[in-house]
């Protein structure tokens, strides 16, 4: 606006130069000043519509439409009312309530009773008004993304900061705008995970499964198993024979290419439940698969080298753990554990 105003100075002083009596100048000048003017007025308006519809503004602009267009359908529906009542419609001033042209004619048809040259212009207006009505949602939705996103981001950098409550709230709204985002609704159940809600985290990712094998998106249906597992591990009451069927079923659902260092993990963590369920044969099965992934990754020189060497010191423990195993075991309770039949890699 102060730019405005400093063109509108520059306009009232030559303005009253120009309209000076005293003041001689030739055609030209005159005609150069003029168009000085004229030059000014429209770099005013340029600069003031810029300013007025910059992307910022649009918002107030868009309410300050919605609420005149308000007031003028409320008007249109009073008129509606009254031809519905049987009141002589032609005799009425309806309210020009469409800014559109087509709309425009058709009430003036209406006015003049044309009731069929009206209805062909309605009809036509009623389907451009429903592409842009189309348009207006596709716009909506784009700004729902932008707003599920943002919270994908608060809530990774909520999780970050160990704030696990903030951070599943902020995931909790990414998947509220969209139930089929996969990537919101794992994040959801790892923020139960890690607050200790292990039974509704288990709910999201039984769900997540469902939902990534229906979309074809085997990668997240694996990674969503792989968390059963673990939820099933962190349950009050343990349950390690169902979470070696979710890691069964996650290194099964692996698609061909899939990293061979999140394999290798899933197989390490079957080989532990097996460990917990005292069945030799699949822990050490299980166990041995890891190895032999992870020590293929630990002489290659890339970014997994130091993490598949992590796994490897992983899984010489867990051997070590494996070889202390009875034939026998014993429960606490001093049941036998019955093994369940080794499942198929």
């Amino acid at each position: 606006m102060e730019l405005l105003n400093q063109y509108g100075e520059q306009i009232a002083n030559m303005l009253q130069w120009l309209s000076n009596p005293e003041t001689t100048i030739p055609v030209v000048k005159l005609l150069q000043g003029l168009a000085a003017v004229v030059g000014a007025l429209i770099s005013s308006l340029g600069f003031y519509k810029a300013w007025r519809y910059a992307e910022s503004k649009l918002g107030e602009r868009l309410s300050e439409f919605l609420a005149k267009e308000e007031s003028k359908l409320e008007a249109a529906r009073r008129a509606a009312r009254d031809i519905q009542q049987s009141k002589p419609a032609v005799k009425q001033d309806l309210p020009t309530i469409f800014s559109n042209r087509e709309l425009h004619g058709a009430l003036k048809h209406v006015r003049k009773g044309r009731l069929p040259s009206a209805e062909a212009l309605l009809s036509e207006s009623l389907a451009k008004c429903q592409d842009r009505e189309n348009k207006a949602h596709a716009k909506a939705r784009l700004h729902g993304r932008q707003r599920a996103v943002a919270n994908l981001l608060l809530g990774a950098i909520a999780d970050q900061r160990r704030d696990h409550q903030k951070a599943l709230a902020y995931f909790q709204a990414a998947h509220e705008f969209d139930e089929h985002d996969l990537e919101a609704q794992e994040y959801v159940g790892l923020q139960h995970l890690k607050l200790g809600n292990s039974i509704q985290a288990l709910v999201e990712f039984s769900k997540l499964a469902a939902a990534a094998d229906s979309a074809g998106n085997f990668a997240a249906k694996a990674r969503a198993l792989r968390y059963c597992g673990r939820a099933h591990e962190a349950l009050p009451t343990p349950s390690y024979y169902n979470a070696n069927v979710a890691y069964r079923d996650a290194i099964q659902a692996f698609p061909e290419g899939s990293s061979i260092l999140d394999v290798a993990y899933v197989h390490e963590l079957r080989g532990k439940a097996n460990i917990k369920l005292k069945n030799r044969i699949q822990a050490n099965s299980s166990l041995m698969n890891a190895l032999t992934r992870y020590s293929s990754l630990g002489q290659a020189k890339n970014s997994s080298a130091g993490d598949a060497k992590e796994g490897v010191k992983r899984i010489h423990e867990a051997l070590s753990e494996l070889q202390q195993l009875v034939t026998s075991p014993q429960l606490p309770n001093g049941g036998t554990v019955v093994a369940p039949p080794p499942q198929s890699n």
